[in-house]
């Protein structure tokens, strides 16, 4: 869904207004992705069947302009999520944790 919401944002999880900034971007991102299948003549507006398209649109390389735009906000620091941006971040946390006690086990 942040893929289709075309500026960036900044979300404090500390501010007083986090909970309605955070509906509000999730009613923008939804009617984007609503007006984006619209486009493709696609009506579906149940999440199961709105997922599928989205999936068939990404599979085709439809949303790669989209994923670009977001990874180029996402570096130059125009999204400001508290939300993890890398799925597998708490992977490699974990390995380089475990990697540097086996370094200095093994330097002993």
């Amino acid at each position: 869904m942040k893929l289709f919401i075309a500026e960036g944002f900044v979300l404090e999880p500390s501010a007083g207004d986090f909970r309605e900034r955070v509906l509000a971007l999730g009613k923008q991102a939804e009617k984007a992705v609503l007006d984006f299948l619209r486009k493709s003549e696609i009506t579906s507006r149940g999440p199961t069947a709105v997922r599928k398209r989205l999936h068939d649109h990404h599979v085709a390389g439809a949303l790669n302009d989209l994923i670009a735009r977001h990874h180029k906000l996402l570096q130059a620091g125009a999204i400001q999520d508290p939300d993890r941006h890398d799925l597998l971040e708490p992977v490699a946390g974990a390995l380089l944790e475990t990697s540097k006690r086996t370094t200095y086990v093994s330097n002993a």
